[in-house]
């Protein structure tokens, strides 16, 4: 129904390198007007005078001895499901708890005419435990990572306060149909993705955004595909907030080496590009920082 609108000639005209800043200073402009900031490692490897080879080094041993299996039962951690909870995820994070999250959802494939399970080998761990990397020095990067998104988005408001109420762990397992376009709200809301695994190739399944899609002309079109998809329905998920008014054609790849950074606006259009490299048992480790924002007291 929609398949006209995504076949436009809007066409991305931009490269990763006009998304990544060369210095903490210049993000906040490049964020301002993409709605989407790449961070290299080293920016931040310097202000905490670590060696990446070390950590690289140490990291791969971690990921090959980590069986998530093994680590869930040990730690004994709930799992929750749409289907189990009457609240978002969000809420129970807010309070700090640490669970699993397995998502639900559908996407159709325009060209198989067939209707799929999308996210449902996503493990979202909401306030992972931080002894899972705690030798290696990720969780002292990973703070660092916190401390600087804040600056960057913080200064983007004058009359709001940036806060950041809870992280995840994005555990990619066997995905091969994940999350289509969309946005996460229409609201102020900042996510932070830090790789912790190499994300090099499109057969990776990097993640994907359309930049300046958070302005206005975008937002109008994803209030449009809003209420498209509420009322007539989507032909490509069955959420309300997929793109179903942008195409992929418009969508830029960020790819990213380990301990990379992305930050990227909520209320722009993106989503994951389905993996093709299926070998590795984890495909993926995103670690995310979400920010919100409140008006001053």
């Amino acid at each position: 129904m929609f398949s006209f609108f995504r076949s436009l000639p809007w066409t991305c005209n931009l490269t990763q390198n006009k998304l990544t800043s060369l210095s903490i200073d210049k993000a906040r402009e490049i964020l301002k007007r993409n709605g989407v900031v790449v961070i290299p490692r080293e920016l931040i490897l310097k202000e905490l005078n670590f060696k990446i080879s070390k950590i690289e080094e140490e990291f791969e041993k971690t990921i090959q001895k980590l069986n998530i299996n093994n680590y869930l039962k040990e730690y004994s951690l709930e799992f929750h499901s749409p289907d189990s909870l009457e609240t978002h995820p969000a809420i129970l994070a807010r309070d700090g708890k640490s669970f699993i999250y397995t998502r639900n959802g559908v996407f159709f494939d325009p060209y198989k005419k067939i209707w799929k399970d999308i996210d449902n080998n996503l493990l979202d761990y909401y306030n992972p435990d931080k002894n899972l990397f705690e030798f290696i020095g990720v969780n002292e990067y990973l703070q660092k990572v916190k401390d600087i998104s804040n600056q960057i988005i913080s200064s983007l408001f004058k009359s709001k306060i940036i806060y950041n109420p809870y992280s995840n762990l994005y555990i990619y397992k066997n995905v091969k149909y994940p999350r289509c376009l969309h946005v996460d709200t229409h609201k102020t809301m900042f996510k932070v993705f830090t790789s912790l695994s190499n994300v090099l190739d499109i057969d990776d399944g990097p993640i994907t955004y359309i930049p300046k899609s958070h302005r206005w002309k975008g937002k109008m079109r994803s209030f449009a595909s809003t209420i498209l998809s509420t009322f007539f329905f989507s032909d490509i998920g069955n959420q309300k907030n997929d793109a179903v008014l942008f195409g992929r054609q418009e969508a830029m790849p960020i790819k990213t080496r380990l301990l990379d950074v992305v930050i990227g606006n909520q209320s722009s259009v993106h989503g994951d590009l389905p993996f093709i490299n299926k070998e590795r048992e984890i495909q993926k480790l995103i670690h995310v920082h979400t920010f919100f924002a409140k008006k001053k007291k």
